[in-house]
Parts: structure tokens; C-alpha cells; sequence
């Protein structure tokens, strides 16, 4: 069918076509299919008052300033690690996906993995796709900066064990 993407499971993992990346892309060759820009970041309640500030937040320069604003108080990392680029973010994201992906033996191939990488990044950069909020926060953080989690209220699945923990 036109315009659909068949992704070929075979007994050494998926195969991942490209749509629409070149083979041998990663991630940081993705960043080059759009101008960057940065911007300031502002949201005021009712009132009118700042309730949330940043500077030199970096986006495509396509985004609006509502998904500037949203990228920047809720997605970015704040604290010990300061993001301000979604390049940072869609780094920390795929990489740790792929990443996961591949000790999981999930790809057939390391262009596979490599094309996984940079269209889930090209997804991401041109709001194609999103994942849900808690990988948008935590997804990477380890991997990325070394930062671990709090395992107070988190669940995960135990592959040797078979259960969730």
C-alpha cells in the first residue's frame, strides 16, 4: 500500500526500512534536515504573572512557541543536568531506546539499529510522533547524564525472572 512502511521481523531481529532518512544516518545527521533557533520561553497565569522563564531554548525553527513552551517546562531536564536544545532531548531519547533495543537483540543489523535511530529522531524533530510524558522525562536520563532513578513507585519487567517487578 502507498505511503506504508513494512518493518520485517526475521529470526535476527526487526529490519528497518528508512522513509525518511538516508542509509547511514544517525541521529546527529538528522539534525542538519532543519534550521535551529533559540528562543525565550514564557508562560504567565491569568493573572499575568511569569510563572515559568527560560532562555535560549533551541528548536527547529518551524515549531510554534506553544510547543517551544511545552518542550521547555515540562520535558526538559532541570536541576542537576539543565537541557535547553530538543536536540539533547531526542538524543537522550533514541539513544536509549536503540540502545535498549539492541541488547535486546532487536535489530537484524546495525544499519537496522542506525535506521531506527534517525527516523524515530526525524519523528520526533518534525512532531510526526511523540511518546507518552514519562519517557519524554526519565527515558535516557542514566544512559545520557548517569542519573539514576528513584525506584520508589516504578515497575519494570524482569526478562530472567519473567515477572514485573
Amino acid at each position: 500500500m502507498d505511503g506504508e512502511i513494512e518493518i520485517l521481523a526475521t529470526k535476527n531481529g526487526l529490519k528497518i526500512p528508512r522513509f525518511f532518512t538516508k542509509v547511514g544516518e544517525k541521529t546527529e545527521d538528522v539534525f542538519n534536515y532543519v534550521k535551529w533557533v533559540k528562543r525565550k520561553s514564557i508562560i504567565k497565569d491569568t493573572s499575568g504573572n511569569v510563572i515559568f522563564e527560560m532562555k535560549d531554548v533551541e528548536v527547529p525553527e518551524f515549531w510554534t512557541q506553544t510547543a517551544t513552551d511545552i518542550l521547555a517546562q515540562k520535558y526538559f531536564r532541570k536541576g542537576d543536568v539543565k537541557e535547553n536544545s530538543l536536540k539533547q532531548v531526542v538524543k537522550r531519547l533514541v539513544k536509549f531506546w536503540r540502545y535498549y533495543g539492541e541488547i535486546n537483540k532487536m535489530f537484524e543489523s546495525e544499519e537496522d539499529a542506525n535506521a531506527f535511530e534517525a527516523e524515530v529522531a526525524y519523528t520526533l524533530i518534525f512532531q510526526i510522533a511523540a511518546p507518552n510524558s514519562p519517557q519524554w522525562f526519565n527515558a535516557g536520563l542514566y544512559l545520557a547524564y548517569g542519573i539514576k532513578g528513584d525506584k520508589s513507585g516504578l515497575f519494570y519487567y524482569d526478562e530472567n525472572e519473567k515477572i514485573t517487578k
